[in-house]
């Protein structure tokens, strides 16, 4: 891999880790400036942007609309055949933040979603966070105010086993786009992005991330991510051609399955987690969220 930038990692509070794979300029760029527009402040921000499997004429693109700002870190995460969790673990194995944020290469940050999801981690001790987003493209907009309809009462803090974790998760899906995570956690438990998936690996990562956290921060109404449907996705080659998830209405039952169907090519989730085990194994908050995960080619 090409390294650009020197930071020293512990000079960042915050990192935020993007994956990118030949996405229009254009896009990036908006993506850069939702980030130079943080309250939280830029500069204390360390920005690792991982080029996965791009051209080299890319690779000089971005190096110019990135600049010489010293905490980016740009790198080239180059793998035949690799999906897109080669490109992810790359930036986490480069982040050296104590708080972890994902930003997709075609979609922006809030300007006060690290401040505010900073702040609130902070001030209840938390392993994760759980805040909301505005999804473009599909009319939808992910919302969590099952937790308490009163935005007035603001965060709610949620110990290992509480039932709002799973249902703050069944609201807000399963994707990266409004999670944030201490990098302890990441580290300690050895939690990774399965480099066998070629779709749906941020759904593996959070079931294990969130499976370990001893407490999560739910924002039920805090919308810190805008995500751009289908703009610019890291993930190469040819998309899937149903995806469905079949949510469980019964989250106090455990060991609810992960399933593969239909055609050979088909991905699944079979329970991989840290440390082995299986999806009867995780914890009780989490169990039932998803009844089946479903990644069908006719092909």
């Amino acid at each position: 891999m090409i390294m650009e930038g020197i930071m020293l990692k512990e000079d960042y509070k915050v990192s935020v880790l993007t994956p990118v794979h030949n996405t229009p300029i254009g896009l990036l760029e908006k993506a850069f400036c939702s980030l130079k527009k943080q309250s939280f402040g830029f500069s204390g921000i360390q920005w690792v942007v991982a080029l996965h499997n791009c051209t080299s004429e890319y690779f000089e693109k971005v190096r110019v609309l990135l600049g010489d700002a010293p905490n980016i870190l740009l790198f080239e995460a180059r793998k035949e055949g690799s999906t897109v969790s080669f490109a992810r673990n790359a930036t986490l194995n480069q982040a050296g933040g104590e708080y972890l944020f994902f930003l997709d290469s075609d979609d922006e940050m809030a300007p006060d979603c690290v401040e505010r999801v900073v702040s609130e981690m902070e001030r209840g001790k938390a392993d994760a966070a759980i805040f909301t987003a505005v999804v473009e493209g599909r009319g939808a907009h992910m919302d969590l105010t099952f937790v308490d309809s009163d935005p007035s009462k603001g965060t709610v803090f949620a110990e290992t086993g509480d039932i709002r974790i799973s249902r703050g998760m069944n609201n807000s899906g399963l994707p990266l786009w409004c999670r944030c995570y201490r990098r302890d956690l990441i580290m300690e438990e050895g939690i990774r992005f399965d480099e066998a998936l070629s779709f749906g690996e941020d759904v593996s990562f959070n079931i294990s991330a969130t499976a370990r956290a001893h407490r999560v921060c739910l924002l039920p109404h805090f919308c810190g991510y805008h995500y751009y449907a289908g703009q610019g996705m890291v993930i190469q080659g040819k998309l899937p051609n149903r995806i469905s998830f079949e949510w469980s209405s019964r989250p106090a039952v455990v060991g609810r399955r992960i399933e593969k169907t239909t055609s050979e090519r088909s991905s699944s989730l079979s329970g991989k987690v840290p440390r082995g085990g299986s999806v009867a194994a995780w914890p009780n908050q989490l169990s039932g969220i998803v009844s089946a995960l479903r990644i069908e080619d006719s092909h």
